[in-house]
């Protein structure tokens, strides 16, 4: 993780490795567990954007996924390939918004090195309802039927400027 001063916002990349216990996943799974993403938000405001998306997978896949973002926790456990637990209620109090990585948004590096999505320009305002929280929570979910080589084949990179 690192930080990159812009004017008087604060832009922060995190980078996370996403573990997947499963090798094959139907579509409309968890992919991994709950990612917390801590700091996310400066303490002042609590508020931010997500500007970029960079997701790298070495198993060479393109698959379309999507991101789901929370400005609290779900109650319920994310499980690594089970459908998405959350309540409509709970959707409707913590739910920010999604980001979808389109099978277009791929690129393939090297012969057969892996594949890698870039999403620029997103503009997902961010935001906790928690005074004692900087963090906010992403959960990985698949579009399609996918396999992976291996349970660290998915690194997610975000750029958020916070406010």
């Amino acid at each position: 993780m690192g930080r990159v001063e812009v004017s008087s916002k604060v832009r922060f990349y995190s980078n996370i490795l996403i573990n997947n216990s499963a090798s094959s996943y139907a579509a409309a799974r968890c992919i991994g567990s709950l990612i917390t993403i801590p700091l996310a938000l400066r303490a002042v405001n609590r508020t931010g954007m997500v500007t970029s998306v960079f997701l790298t997978d070495a198993s060479n896949n393109t698959v379309p996924m999507t991101l789901l973002f929370f400005k609290q926790a779900p109650s319920a456990s994310i499980v690594d390939g089970n459908a998405l637990p959350v309540s409509t209620t709970e959707m409707a109090q913590r739910f920010i918004g999604s980001i979808n990585i389109n099978k277009s948004d791929y690129f393939q590096f090297g012969s057969t090195s892996g594949s890698a999505a870039v999403v620029n320009n997103v503009g997902l305002n961010i935001e906790s309802d928690d005074v004692t929280s900087q963090s906010i929570y992403v959960v990985a979910v698949t579009n399609a039927a996918i396999t992976f080589a291996s349970g660290s084949a998915l690194r997610l990179t975000l750029a958020i400027i916070q406010d």
